[in-house]
């Protein structure tokens, strides 16, 4: 699991840099303030972390192509 998170940390951040969303901060501070959740509610800490790093990753793309309402399909 932890390869597959370090390959969606690097993707969520190239593609926040690609494109210029959502910015790098916002990525990280959602990430940490998930992963602070899941270990207060139980849950899986690996699972919520990949979900947060992977929640928007395609924002910026969406919103280059004028798809905003598309992105969490894309």
């Amino acid at each position: 699991m932890e390869d597959f998170l370090k390959e969606a940390r690097e993707f969520a951040h190239i593609e926040s840099e690609r494109t210029g969303m959502p910015a790098k901060p916002h990525i990280d501070l959602a990430t940490e303030m998930g992963k602070k959740i899941a270990k207060d509610l139980g849950a899986s800490v690996e699972v919520v972390e990949a979900a947060t790093l992977l929640m928007d990753c395609q924002l910026g793309q969406a919103v280059k192509e004028g798809r905003l309402k598309d992105h969490v399909e894309m």
